[in-house]
Order: C-alpha cells, then sequence, then structure tokens
C-alpha cells in the first residue's frame, strides 16, 4: 500500500470526522474540587440513566488519603464519562464502516482500498483513509474486528487495578491508569523504580486522564496479544466473559482474569453498562 498516500490524511481527524469535538477537560486541585465538579454534573450519586460530559485531566495527589469506600466512588465517577465518549465515538466510527460494507455488498463488488476511488464521495475516502491508518487495517473485515466498544464494568475494573484506585504513581504524576508500558525514544515515559537494569521499559505518561482511557481501548482493539479479546467480542460484551481474553495483559496471567471478575462482581460494575452520555 502506498504509505505516501496515507501522509496526507493522518491530520485531517477534524474535516474527516464532524462527530468529534474538543470537550473541555478539566483541571482537578484536590478531592475537594472533585467532588464538587462530581455534584455540579450530577456525578457523584448516579440517579439517572445519562450522565453529564464532565472529563477530568487528572487525579488529585490526596485522594489516596481519603475513605476507601468513598475513592472508589469518586474514581469510578471521575472516569465514567469518558470512557463513554471514546465508545460513542467508535461507534459512530463502526457505523461509518457497516455503511461502507453494505454499500460495496449491495453493488455485488469485492471491497479493495484503491478501488474505493471509484465507489465513494471524497469525504468518505478521508474518513475511510484516517480509519485504515489508525487501525492499521486495509480490510473491511478486520476494521470491523477492531473498531469496536469496549464495556464500561471491564474497563472501570482494569483501571481501578492497574491505578491502584487513582492513587499510583504513574497516576499521579503520569495520568497513566491502565500501567501501559513504553519502548518509544518518542514517547514520554516514567521509569519503575524497581525496573531492572538490563529492562528498557517506561510506564508511558500522558497530558490527561481521557489520553490514557483513548490509549488503553486503541491497544485493546488494535494490538495482536488482544485478538482473543476481540474473538469473545464478537459473541458477548458480558464484562466476566470478556475478560477471559485478557490473559497476556498482566504477568499474573490467569490470576488476573479471576482478579478482574471479582472486582467487576464486588463492586456491581455491570451497573454502569447501560449508561450513555447526555
Amino acid at each position: 500500500m502506498n504509505k505516501i498516500f496515507l501522509i496526507l490524511f493522518i491530520n485531517i481527524e477534524l474535516f474527516a470526522y464532524p462527530f468529534v469535538k474538543n470537550n473541555n477537560i478539566v483541571d482537578i486541585k484536590n478531592t475537594k474540587e472533585l467532588i464538587n465538579k462530581l455534584e455540579e454534573n450530577k456525578l457523584l450519586d448516579i440517579k439517572e440513566d445519562s450522565v453529564d460530559r464532565l472529563f477530568i485531566k487528572n487525579f488529585p495527589k490526596d485522594l489516596k488519603n481519603i475513605d476507601t469506600k468513598l475513592k472508589k466512588k469518586l474514581f469510578f465517577h471521575s472516569i465514567l464519562p469518558g470512557i463513554l465518549k471514546i465508545n460513542e465515538k467508535i461507534k459512530k466510527e463502526r457505523e461509518f464502516i457497516l455503511k461502507i460494507y453494505k454499500k460495496y455488498k449491495d453493488k455485488n463488488i469485492n471491497f479493495n482500498y484503491l478501488n474505493s476511488f471509484m465507489y465513494l464521495d471524497f469525504k468518505s475516502i478521508l474518513m475511510l483513509s484516517y480509519l485504515c491508518n489508525k487501525y492499521n487495517s486495509f480490510e473491511l473485515n478486520v476494521l470491523l474486528d477492531r473498531i469496536n466498544t469496549i464495556t464500561p464494568s471491564l474497563v472501570l475494573a482494569q483501571s481501578a487495578i492497574e491505578s491502584f484506585w487513582g492513587g499510583s504513581r504513574f497516576s499521579l504524576e503520569g495520568n497513566n491508569i491502565f500501567g501501559i508500558w513504553t519502548k518509544n525514544n518518542r514517547e514520554k515515559g516514567l521509569v519503575p523504580k524497581k525496573r531492572r537494569k538490563y529492562q528498557k521499559h517506561r510506564v508511558k505518561t500522558y497530558n490527561s486522564i481521557q489520553e490514557s482511557i483513548e490509549d488503553y481501548f486503541h491497544k485493546l482493539n488494535t494490538v495482536r496479544a488482544y485478538r482473543s479479546f476481540r474473538r469473545l467480542r464478537r459473541k458477548s460484551n458480558d464484562s466476566l466473559v470478556l475478560a477471559l481474553g485478557l490473559k497476556h495483559y498482566s504477568a499474573k496471567k490467569e490470576k488476573y482474569i479471576k482478579d478482574l471478575q471479582k472486582l467487576i462482581k464486588k463492586n456491581n460494575l455491570k451497573k454502569f453498562d447501560k449508561l450513555k452520555l447526555n
């Protein structure tokens, strides 16, 4: 595939996607301010089936010092809108690919990225180019497998484990709530204190928690190690089932799966799965 052609579309997101919006992300200074923001947006006690679009930039450093029950509540309710926002965006991306799939099927034509110039309008070509580049594939079936939502209760459980409820060093210093590593020198990262001399990895840092959530979604949807997760997702959106596909997310392997399932059940996280954004 001609990579020169793709370069032309790397920065077209805002043009190709009318549904991609830059929402304000709130910088949180302390736990009191976080509680006030959640109360203002009716997120402290969620009583309806939809939640406001409050997206926080960071967790306050004093979060780890408060009562465990309240800390869990603040953690889940703070990142939930960000999770729903990304799922909302992915749903629209998927709808677009499904329309392309149907269009080719109706015309009884085999899809080929190069022949898209013959059958799609210019804006659709830009959009398709963007998605092919983002999800690392030029095949519609692969794109449909990768462009799909992730059940909120699973995301919440993983973020809680990986960030110690938002209180880990990597969460507080780097907005990384999923323990994602990098070996790319062009990416910013924190060196783990227990990293051995021969190891080169760092824990990625992000400008906001929202960036961390988006990177996590992208990795689960594209990285080879999570193919089993994506296979399970073809048949089920149940977070307890999907957890079975995350054996390779942690060195704990099977124990990690059990820990995820236990946390989902204990904290009744499935109650968040039917919520949507206002």
